[in-house]
């Protein structure tokens, strides 16, 4: 069987995955700006306003947990 054979992780650091069993490991991501700052250059072009192409750079954390723990056989 593949649980406990294949390290899994997630991405978007949801609050749910602390709780599952085995707890997942995933990067937590500022979700909550990066939309934000989508919304204001989609609203710009919507005003017919030219939008830049900028760079954006946001933290990321890896909360490891127990999905890419090595196990002991």
């Amino acid at each position: 069987p593949v649980p406990g054979q294949v390290p899994l992780a997630g991405f978007g650091g949801l609050d749910f995955t602390e709780h599952v069993r085995p707890s997942l490991t995933t990067l937590n991501i500022e979700g909550y700006k990066m939309g934000l700052e989508a919304g204001r250059m989609m609203l710009a072009r919507l005003d017919g306003k030219p939008v830049e192409r900028p760079i954006f750079e946001y933290p990321i954390t890896l909360l490891e947990r127990e999905s890419t723990q090595r196990r002991t056989p």
